[in-house]
């Protein structure tokens, strides 16, 4: 069996890693609609969730061909602003546009609204 070559180096950036001007991320709409105070933690964490094969595909296609109207962004991004939007409409609908109480996971267990009732503000 036969080595590999060593890994070739070269002069050029990559394009998958940006110089440092380049990491401001423009502002959204939805990022412009969210009052202060809301999703502006300071800290990243992962969520993932799960989807049909087709809602995917379905999300993904409407990303992808929305990118020259609202501007280029990163998937996950799109995402996030979708989840936002989500959000702050049930806390209008359900909390008098309030933010609902954190909640630091999820746990498996009896469904929200089996056990004793919580009131919000």
């Amino acid at each position: 069996m036969s080595k590999r070559p060593a890994r070739r180096t070269t002069s050029l950036s990559n394009p998958l890693i940006p110089h440092e001007q380049d990491t401001e991320q423009p502002k959204t709409r939805a990022a412009e609609a969210m009052p202060k105070g809301r999703g502006a933690g300071t800290s990243w964490t992962r969520t993932s969730f799960k989807h049909t094969v087709e809602e995917g595909r379905r999300a993904r296609g409407a990303w992808f061909y929305t990118q020259p109207q609202l501007g280029q962004r990163p998937y996950w991004q799109f995402v996030q602003e979708a989840v936002n939007e989500k959000v702050a409409r049930l806390e209008a609908e359900y909390n008098h546009g309030h933010p609902f109480p954190n909640v630091d996971a999820v746990t498996p267990g009896p469904k929200a609204g089996s056990g004793p009732t919580t009131r919000l503000k």
